[in-house]
C-alpha cells in the first residue's frame, strides 16, 4: 500500500517554478533517495546554417567534459568513481545535459550541470579529442541507406536552413574539420543564456539547501541578447511525393509524413498518441497479416518548437509501394468518418496506464517530462505545464467520437508527404 501511495503522489507532482539569477528553475522533490539534475537549452539544429551544420552536436560532446573538476580528462572517469550516470543530447530545438545518482551526490551533480551550461571550461585539447567520436557517429549515419532518404525529406519539408541540413552528413563532416574554440564560444555566448536555459532538479533533496547552492553557482544575470528562433519551419510548397533511387536496395523503405500545428502547451499532443497507436494497430494488422506485405508498421510522433511531425514508416517490395500508400490513405479516410472500434482504443489506453504506473514514476522521467514542456515554451510569459495526472485523465476520457475528431483534425487539414527509397521509381 505504501508503494502505491508513493507512485500516485509522484505522477501527481507539479514543479515549483523559480527564477534564480535570471535562470528558470523547476523543483520536483520526491522522497526516493535519488537525484536527477537536467539542463534544457532552447537551441539545436534549428539555429544552425549550412556553414555551421553539426556544430551543436560537437558542442554537446565538448560541454559534457567542460568542467575543471574533471582535471582536463573526460568526465566519464570522474563519474565512474562516484556512481554517477550522466549524458547529453542534441535535437532539432533543444539540447540537454543531465546527471543522476544516489542523493549523496546532489551538490556535486548540481555544480557540474550548472557550470558546464553557464560557465563551461573549454580548451583546444578537449575540442580535438571530441571531434573523433562525432566523426565516428557521422560516418555510421552516412553508412545507413535511409540517411539519404531522410536528407531528401528534410531538404524538401523544411524551409529553415539548419533543419534542411540535419541529415546532410557530407556537409557536417566537412564542417567538423573547421570548427574551433572561437566559433564554439560564439554559439555559447548567443544561446547559453539565462533566457534560454531551464534547470530541473528532481529527486530526494533539501529544497532550501538546493536553492542556496543554485544562487551561488549560477552567474548573476548580465546583459544578454534575447534570441527566439522561428517556429515557422515547414515548407508549404513541398512536393507531395519524394523518391530516392537506391539501385542496390533489396527492399523499399516507405515513409509518410504529416506536419501538424500542435505545440507544447496543448494537451492534445499527448492524447493523440492513443489515436495514432490505434490507427497503427489497424494498418499493421492489415499490411502484415491480410496483405502479407510488411514485417512491421510504425507511427512516430515528434513535438518540438516547429509543431508535431507524424511519421509512418514501413518496408516492403518496391512492387507493393503504391498499394501500401493507397491502403494507408483508405484507412485514414475511413476512420475520419467512422469510429475506430472501442476495444482497440481501450486496449491502447490500458497500455498507457501500465506505463503510467511503472515507467513514468521516477525522478529522471519526471524531469524530462516537465523540462521539455517548459523549454519549448521558455520565451512565453507563462508557459503552460500539464501534470502526468492531467495527461492521464485526458487520455482516459477519450472515446470513439473524440478519436474520430482527432483523426479529422490531424489528417484532413494537413496534407501528407510520401517519401520512398527503392531501386526504381513507382508510378504514383
Amino acid at each position: 500500500m505504501r508503494t502505491k501511495k508513493k507512485l500516485t503522489s509522484m505522477v501527481e507532482l507539479r514543479p515549483d517554478v523559480l527564477k534564480i539569477n535570471g535562470y528558470s528553475i523547476l523543483l520536483l522533490p520526491n522522497k526516493n533517495s535519488t537525484i536527477s539534475v537536467k539542463a534544457f537549452i532552447s537551441n539545436g539544429y534549428i539555429n544552425e546554417t549550412k556553414e555551421t551544420s553539426g556544430i551543436n552536436h560537437l558542442l554537446e560532446h565538448a560541454l559534457y567534459s567542460a568542467w575543471k573538476k574533471c582535471n582536463r580528462e573526460m568526465c566519464d572517469q570522474t563519474f565512474n568513481k562516484k556512481g554517477i550516470v550522466a549524458n547529453a543530447t542534441t535535437n532539432f530545438t533543444v539540447m540537454s545535459y543531465f546527471g543522476s545518482s544516489l542523493n549523496t551526490n546532489t551538490d556535486f551533480i548540481i555544480d557540474y550541470i550548472t557550470t558546464i551550461t553557464s560557465n563551461p571550461f573549454l580548451y583546444t585539447k578537449l575540442l580535438v579529442e571530441e571531434k573523433s567520436p562525432v566523426m565516428n557517429e557521422l560516418k555510421i549515419l552516412e553508412n545507413k541507406r535511409i540517411t539519404k532518404l531522410n536528407d531528401l525529406i528534410y531538404k524538401n519539408m523544411y524551409k529553415i536552413e539548419g533543419m534542411r541540413y540535419f541529415n546532410d552528413t557530407k556537409i557536417q563532416i566537412e564542417n567538423l574539420k573547421k570548427f574551433n574554440i572561437k566559433i564554439m564560444r560564439e554559439i555559447i555566448d548567443k544561446f547559453y543564456t539565462s533566457f534560454n536555459i531551464v534547470y530541473v532538479i528532481s529527486g530526494d533533496y533539501n529544497k532550501r539547501s538546493v536553492v542556496e547552492l543554485l544562487k551561488r553557482k549560477l552567474p548573476k544575470k548580465k546583459k544578454e541578447l534575447r534570441y527566439n528562433s522561428s517556429n515557422d519551419c515547414f515548407n508549404k510548397d513541398c512536393p507531395s511525393v519524394l523518391f530516392h533511387k537506391d539501385p542496390e536496395a533489396k527492399i523499399g523503405t516507405i515513409i509518410y509524413n504529416f506536419a501538424v500545428p500542435l505545440y507544447f502547451g496543448s494537451l492534445e499532443i499527448h492524447t493523440i498518441t492513443i489515436t495514432l497507436n490505434s490507427l497503427r494497430f489497424l494498418i499493421h494488422e492489415h499490411l502484415r497479416y491480410k496483405k502479407q506485405f510488411t514485417y512491421n508498421f510504425k507511427i512516430n510522433k515528434t513535438t518540438n518548437k516547429c509543431g508535431t511531425l507524424i511519421s509512418m514508416i514501413t518496408h516492403s517490395n518496391c512492387s507493393n509501394i503504391k498499394e501500401i500508400y493507397d491502403i494507408i490513405d483508405s484507412f485514414i479516410k475511413k476512420y475520419s468518418t467512422n469510429k475506430i472500434p472501442k476495444r482497440i482504443i481501450e486496449s491502447q489506453k490500458s497500455v498507457y496506464l501500465m506505463k503510467y504506473f511503472n515507467k513514468y514514476n521516477n525522478p529522471d522521467t519526471l524531469a524530462t517530462f516537465y523540462g521539455m514542456q517548459y523549454v519549448n515554451q521558455i520565451h512565453k510569459t507563462k508557459p503552460k505545464l500539464f501534470s502526468y495526472k492531467q495527461v492521464k485523465d485526458s487520455i482516459m476520457a477519450l472515446d470513439e467520437t473524440l478519436v474520430m475528431k482527432q483523426m479529422r483534425d490531424i489528417f484532413n487539414n494537413n496534407p501528407g508527404v510520401k517519401a520512398y527509397q527503392c531501386s526504381k521509381e513507382i508510378k504514383m
